[in-house]
């Protein structure tokens, strides 16, 4: 029959699972949904490197790594939300805050772009077109997996 207290536990158990993964699909971070900024760097594993230049490549990108930490840290101290959607808006405040954030994604922005540029730098010809190939590749698997699930509208 029906037991209260079991259907209690059951439920918040569940909800212990759910809840988790209901965040991660608004965060970014759930299933599907990759940087496509970083699409360069994802696929560079696609083609084959030397084993000097795989090394040059993880300086490069650990280097990348070290100088946007402390940037979106700060971007992450920047309390946008707070200020847009408080009782009373003070425009100069959220203004500063856009303007400071809008700095600080320009500057993440630069270093990826930066760090593409030396990392082309050190593939051949050969190996800049394979990588090419596949991301082209890999944009047209994204593009048609949208339009199967109805994602894409048609635009005249």
């Amino acid at each position: 029959m029906f037991n209260r207290k079991k259907t209690i536990t059951v439920t918040l158990l569940s909800m212990l699972f759910l809840i988790p993964s209901f965040g991660r699909a608004f965060d970014g971070q759930g299933r599907g949904k990759q940087n496509r900024e970083d699409m360069f760097f994802n696929c560079l594993s696609s083609i084959s490197l030397t084993a000097e230049q795989e090394k040059a490549v993880e300086e490069i990108r650990a280097g990348t790594r070290n100088s946007i930490k402390p940037l979106t840290k700060e971007m992450r101290n920047i309390t946008l939300m707070e200020t847009i959607l408080s009782e009373t808006i003070n425009p100069a405040d959220a203004n500063e805050k856009i303007e400071k954030t809008v700095e600080l994604k320009a500057q993440i922005c630069a270093i990826k772009q930066k760090a593409k540029l030396e990392i082309a730098k050190l593939l051949t010809p050969k190996q800049r077109l394979e990588l090419k190939t596949f991301i082209e590749k890999m944009k047209k698997v994204r593009q048609d997996n949208w339009e199967k699930r109805g994602m894409r509208k048609n635009r005249l």
